[in-house]
C-alpha cells in the first residue's frame, strides 16, 4: 500500500507440477483524496485516476507452453478546480475522462514437426470510453476479436524466418453530443462551432500479416522484413518495409541500425462518413535510428543513439472535407542512458534527450515547433542500500516546458457578450511555458520474520521548489496569462508484505 497514491497486492502459487497462477491489483485515490485537501483559490489541477488486475495462468507441455490471460484496467482524469473557469451561471464546469479496458486472451505455442513452431493468441478485447466536458458528451464502446498466429522457422543456428497474420473483427457504438472540435486551431472558439449530434453503430474489419528473416552472419545479424495491412474502414491496403541490423565490433560494443516505414490508419471517428472523410488514407512515418552500445564493466553499460522521424499525410482538420491527409510533422534528435549495473548496495541510471520537433498542417504552410517539442529532458534515478535492512533512493527529472499559441488580439464579440482571440502576428506555438523539474526521494527498511517479511517506504513525491507549469489560463480579455500547475508534493507511505 502507497498511501495516499495507491495500493496493490500480488500473489502468485504453484498449480501441480507443471503451471502456475499469478494474480495482481492496483487503486489509486488521489482524485479521492485532492479534491478535500486542496486550498480553495489553488486554480485548475488535474488528477489522474487508475486501478487495474492482471491474471495469468502459465502451463507447460510437453510440445511447448500455453498461458491464460485477463486484463483490465481503468484509467481517467477529473479536473479540480475550485474557480471559475467557464462561462456557465453557475460558474463551474465539469470535466471527466474515463476509459476501461479489459482482455481475455489465451496464448499457445506449440513446437512443430522439423524446425518449426507455431504460436497463437486467440483473443476478446473490450474497449469503454466516456468524455465529458460542458455539456459534451462523448461515449464509446467496442467489442473486438482477434487471432495473431505466428509461424517461426528455424532451419540451422544462423536464420530464422517469421510468418505472421493478424485478423481482426470490431463491433462498436459511439454517441456524440458536442461541438465539432478542431484540435489544430489554438483560436477554436467552442460557443461559434457547429454542433453534432449522432448515434452509430459500426463494423469493421482489418488485417495484418508479416514475414521477418533473422540472419547471423558472423559479427553482424540482419533482419528485413515487410509488414502488410488492409483497413475495410477506409478500403486501402499497405505494405511497409523494414531494415535492422546489429554489429558485434568487439567485446564490449555493439552497433545498431534500423529504418522502416510506418503505417497508421485514420480513427474510426475521422473516416466517418457522417461527420469525418470515409476517403482518408493512411498517414505514414519515415523511421532511422543509428547507435551503439557499450558494456565497458560488468558494473557499467551505456547506450548512445541518434533518431529520425519524417511523417507525411498525417489527418488534419479541413474545411472542405473535414479531415484530410495533408499534416507533416518532423522529428529528430539524440539520446544517452548510462547505467549502474545493480549490485549488493547500488543501482542507478542516468538518461538525457535533445530533439527537435516541427510540424505544418499542409505542404503550402511554414513550419513551426510542435505541440510536444521539448528541447531538453533529463533523468536521474538510483537506489542505494545503507545496511541490511535500510535504503535510500530518488528520481530526478528535468523538462523543458512544452510550447504553445500566445493568444491576444481580443475582439469583443456583441452577440456572444465575449472577448474572442485573434492570432494577429502570433506564431503556432512559438511561445514555451518554464522549464520544469520534478524530485522524489524515499527511505526504506525491512522488518523480517520467520515466515514473512515487511517492507515499510516513506517518501514524497513531485517535490521541488515550485510547481510544474501544464498549461496557461487567460482572463477574460487575454490581456493577462495565468499559468496551470500540477500536482503539489505528496508525501506516502508505502507498506508491502511478502508472504
Amino acid at each position: 500500500m502507497n498511501f495516499p497514491i495507491f495500493s496493490s497486492a500480488y500473489h502468485e502459487r504453484p498449480v501441480g507440477t507443471d503451471a502456475s497462477l499469478s494474480l495482481s491489483v492496483r487503486r489509486s485515490y488521489l482524485d479521492l483524496i485532492l479534491p478535500k485537501v486542496l486550498p480553495k483559490d489553488l486554480g485548475l489541477t488535474i488528477v489522474p485516476y487508475f486501478s487495474d488486475y492482471v491474471v495469468l495462468y502459465n502451463k507447460e507441455f510437453t510440445d511447448g507452453k500455453g498461458r491464460l490471460i485477463s486484463i483490465a484496467s481503468t484509467d481517467g482524469l477529473k479536473a479540480v478546480f475550485p474557480g471559475d473557469f467557464s462561462q456557465s451561471e453557475a460558474g463551474t464546469a465539469e470535466f471527466n475522462s474515463y476509459s476501461y479496458y479489459g482482455i481475455l486472451g489465451y496464448e499457445r505455442t506449440k513446437r512443430l514437426d522439423g524446425d518449426w513452431s507455431l504460436t497463437t493468441t486467440p483473443q476478446v478485447q473490450f474497449l469503454k470510453l466516456k468524455f465529458e466536458l460542458i455539456d459534451n458528451k462523448f461515449k464509446l464502446r467496442n467489442w473486438s476479436t482477434r487471432i495473431p498466429v505466428e509461424l517461426t522457422w528455424r532451419p540451422n543456428k544462423d536464420d530464422k524466418v517469421y510468418f505472421g497474420l493478424d485478423p481482426r473483427a470490431d463491433e462498436a457504438s459511439v454517441y456524440v453530443d458536442a461541438i465539432q472540435f478542431n484540435p489544430d486551431d489554438p483560436f477554436f472558439d467552442p460557443e461559434e462551432a457547429p454542433r453534432i449530434e449522432t448515434s452509430q453503430n459500426v463494423t469493421a474489419s482489418k488485417v495484418a500479416g508479416w514475414v521477418s528473416w533473422e540472419k547471423k552472419l558472423g559479427d553482424f545479424l540482419l533482419i528485413p522484413g515487410l509488414r502488410g495491412y488492409y483497413s475495410d474502414l477506409i478500403r486501402q491496403g499497405s505494405l511497409d518495409p523494414r531494415f535492422s541490423a546489429r554489429w558485434e565490433f568487439d567485446a564490449k560494443h555493439t552497433a545498431k541500425f534500423a529504418t522502416g516505414l510506418y503505417s497508421k490508419e485514420p480513427e474510426p471517428g475521422e473516416a466517418s462518413k457522417d461527420f469525418g472523410n470515409p476517403d482518408l488514407n493512411y498517414a505514414r512515418s519515415r523511421h532511422l535510428v543509428a547507435g551503439v552500445e557499450s558494456r565497458w564493466s560488468e558494473r557499467w553499460s551505456s547506450d548512445l543513439q541518434a533518431f529520425w522521424k519524417n511523417s507525411y499525410d498525417l489527418v488534419r482538420n479541413d474545411a472542405e472535407k473535414n479531415y484530410a491527409n495533408k499534416g507533416q510533422l518532423q522529428s529528430y534528435g539524440a539520446e544517452i542512458l548510462v547505467r549502474r549495473n545493480l549490485t549488493e548496495r547500488l543501482f542507478g541510471w542516468l538518461s538525457y534527450t535533445w530533439s527537435k520537433n516541427r510540424e505544418r498542417d499542409s505542404g503550402s504552410d511554414p513550419w513551426h515547433n510542435s505541440q510536444y517539442d521539448q528541447t531538453h529532458v533529463a533523468n536521474l534515478a538510483g537506489n542505494y542500500k545503507l545496511t541490511e535492512l535500510w535504503e535510500l533512493g530518488g528520481r530526478f527529472n528535468y523538462h523543458t516546458g512544452d510550447t504553445f499559441t500566445q493568444k491576444g488580439n481580443a475582439v469583443y464579440n456583441a452577440n456572444l457578450d465575449k472577448y474572442q482571440a485573434r492570432q494577429g502576428d502570433f506564431e503556432f506555438y512559438a511561445k514555451r511555458l518554464p522549464n520544469y523539474n520534478e524530485l522524489s526521494i524515499f527511505a526504506g527498511r525491512d522488518f523480517l520474520w520467520d515466515t514473512w517479511k515487511m517492507n515499510a517506504r516513506f517518501g514524497i513525491e513531485y517535490l521541488w521548489f515550485k510547481r510544474a507549469t501544464m498549461g496557461v489560463d487567460y482572463n477574460y480579455d487575454f490581456t493577462k496569462e495565468k499559468y496551470v500547475e500540477g500536482v503539489p508534493p505528496i508525501p506516502y507511505l508505502e507498506v508491502q508484505a511478502t508472504l
